[in-house]
């Protein structure tokens, strides 16, 4: 599997798989702001450490979590 089709799986097509994609699984307007941010570049990570980059920010409904 490729990280694209990874990254998908973890937003847009779990979103599906669970009925909430209306507010969660994409950045767009009117949905909820649930987001993590990574100081590495996932596309680019190795496949091997993929599971092992931790987020550096993580935002629920657009409020940044301690």
């Amino acid at each position: 599997m490729g990280i694209e089709e990874m990254l998908l799986g973890y937003t847009i097509n779990g979103a599906k798989q669970l009925g909430v994609e209306d507010k969660k699984g994409s950045v767009e307007a009117g949905k909820d702001a649930d987001f993590l941010v990574f100081d590495n570049d996932l596309l680019t990570a190795e496949h091997e450490g993929f599971s092992f980059n931790m987020p550096s920010e993580v935002y629920i409904c657009g409020r940044k979590v301690n």
